[in-house]
């Protein structure tokens, strides 16, 4: 069942949050981002000797970013990948998709590069390329400052302050 032609790195997104994304744009942006990915890790031959045929790699739009410690399950014996999840701040991603091409691109490069650098840590694989490219790129980007006023109205937004619960 162990598929040898399918790519090294499968992503994909799950929103756990209210936040609003520009018609799909993450969905084109991913996959500008998941072709330097693949080739990185074929190219470099990260997997080569990893006890796992490929990452399945997973974006979660929530309320943290989760960058240094993403959730790594157990190697699926039958279909041979590793289930990698990283956490996202909604903001972030929904600030970017409206605001910044550049920067959503950055977000989801870096969350990678940052979960394939603990996940080659972990199983003991070459890491360097992953680093020099986390360096290239700058890392995670940071909010610019009054973020907030520019994103779009959303009234199913939650405020990060918490609900106020009337007895």
């Amino acid at each position: 069942m162990i598929d040898m032609n399918r790519p090294k790195f499968q992503p994909g997104m799950v929103n756990f949050s209210h936040a609003r994304i520009k018609e799909n744009n993450d969905f084109l942006t991913l996959k500008l981002v998941v072709k330097n990915i693949i080739s990185l890790l074929d190219e470099n031959n990260i997997l080569q000797n990893s006890p796992f045929n490929w990452i399945n790699f997973v974006y979660r739009y929530g309320e943290n970013n989760m960058l240094s410690k993403p959730e790594v399950g157990v190697i699926n014996k039958k279909y041979g990948d590793l289930s990698v999840t990283v956490e996202i701040d909604a903001d972030w991603i929904e600030y970017a998709s409206f605001n910044d091409q550049a920067m959503l691109e950055q977000i989801f490069e870096a969350a990678a590069l940052e979960a394939l650098i603990y996940v080659g840590k972990k199983y003991t694989l070459p890491i360097d390329v992953l680093e020099k490219r986390l360096k290239e790129i700058g890392g995670f980007p940071e909010l610019p400052e009054g973020y907030k006023g520019k994103l779009p109205p959303n009234p199913r937004r939650i405020p990060r302050e918490g609900l106020k619960i009337e007895k």
